[in-house]
């Protein structure tokens, strides 16, 4: 399962998001803006910028990264 940690208003958690849709990945999406714990989280774990994309077994992504995004979901679609 990939984790779209997002924000209201964050155009790289939007085109991530859309993304993982044209390719038909599901995902969890976690808002920060509406969920505290979340962004606590991240920000313990030195998350600096949206979206943080999470998924086992694969380094985190940070930030808008298409090509990284594509490595970490290549074997899903």
């Amino acid at each position: 399962m990939v984790t779209v940690y997002s924000g209201n208003d964050c155009m790289q958690c939007k085109f991530t998001k859309m993304i993982l849709d044209n390719q038909g990945i599901e995902y969890k999406e976690i808002n920060i803006d509406e969920n505290e714990e979340a962004r606590q989280e991240l920000k313990a774990q030195n998350f600096m910028g949206l979206p943080v994309v999470m998924r086992e077994g694969f380094s985190p992504i940070s930030g808008n990264n298409p090509m990284e995004l594509n490595k970490m979901i290549a074997d899903l679609a």
